[in-house]
């Protein structure tokens, strides 16, 4: 996030100061980051980040769109390891409805990251079962 926040920064930076001569994109730079670089070789970049007025208007304007594609990110990756736990127990057998329906409703990640290697290592749903504490022994 925080490069983000440099590049979005930097935008806005060189929208803003843009006629200024120091600013302008050398021809061999193809990339924002590559001219990100350069402004910060020639000490540009420092008047960034101490421009208070830049900084909250960039972050005003990217702020809710991060924390809206990180979350977006964090549930898909949470969606597909316990996707992943399934297809490993599938495997070895047939998953419960019960099971299938337990795993997918998981929200903690680092359960599901736990409950990946054990599926990876079990010899039937049952082992797994009583692995993760869904049997008693």
């Amino acid at each position: 996030m925080m490069y983000y926040a440099m590049v979005a920064n930097g935008i806005t930076y060189m929208q803003r100061v843009g006629k200024d001569k120091k600013y302008i994109k050398p021809a061999n730079v193809s990339t924002v980051a590559e001219y990100l670089e350069i402004m910060l070789e020639r000490g540009i970049f420092v008047d960034l980040l101490s421009d208070k007025e830049v900084c909250d208007m960039t972050m005003a304007q990217f702020s809710r769109d991060d924390i809206l594609i990180y979350q977006g990110r964090e549930e898909g990756e949470i969606k597909g390891r316990a996707e992943a736990v399934l297809e490993l127990l599938e495997d070895i057998g047939e998953p419960s409805e019960m099971l299938r329906n337990y795993i997918m409703e998981e929200t903690d990640l680092e359960v599901l990251r736990r409950w990946h290697k054990i599926a990876a290592k079990a010899d039937s749903i049952k082992d797994f079962e009583q692995a993760v504490g869904l049997l008693s022994i």
